[in-house]
């Protein structure tokens, strides 16, 4: 065999070890609920919010922000994200929860699928209605629809996407 050819073959050999899967993270214990979409695991709870521990976005789901309104059917205003965020404590005060992702978002959030016990917290806060499917992902938009038809949570009167709302607002 000619020593370029045997040099380009070893090149070539070592390349599925450079693209192979992202390694996986794995975070369990008490969670610190910063917001519907944000966990702190390990975190505790300050005044200003979660301090310590390791922020977490619940992957698969899009929840409205802590300052964002909904409207009722009845055209009163009320604080869906604060609604959403007391949900989601609901779901996890006192538990050990499960995290498990591959990568971070552009604010160093573990994107991750997060468990209590065998529930998935973002398919569940989907099915009661406190968060969206994400747009990208929609691995919960049968929870989506069937909590949009039950008027749950968020779809008891009218509300913005909360990806929209972030974006008219200069955030995202």
């Amino acid at each position: 065999m000619r020593p370029w050819i045997f040099t380009l073959l070893l090149c070539f050999s070592s390349v599925p070890a450079l693209a192979g899967p992202k390694d996986t993270v794995e975070l369990s214990g008490r969670v610190c609920v910063e917001d519907a979409n944000t966990l702190y695991v390990g975190g505790m709870r300050r005044k200003q919010g979660c301090e310590g521990g390791d922020p977490v976005r619940l992957r698969g789901a899009d929840a409205p922000d802590l300052d964002q309104s909904c409207t009722s059917l009845d055209g009163r205003e009320w604080y869906c994200g604060r609604a959403a965020a007391a949900n989601l404590l609901e779901l996890v005060k006192n538990q050990d929860i499960r995290c498990q992702g591959t990568e971070k978002d552009r604010h160093g959030r573990l994107l991750a699928v997060c468990w209590k016990g065998k529930m998935d917290i973002a398919r569940e806060m989907v099915r009661l209605g406190w968060a969206m499917a994400d747009r990208e992902e929609r691995t919960y938009r049968t929870e989506e629809s069937n909590a949009h038809i039950a008027a749950l949570g968020l779809w008891q009167g009218k509300f913005d996407d909360p990806t929209d709302w972030r974006l008219r607002r200069g955030r995202r």
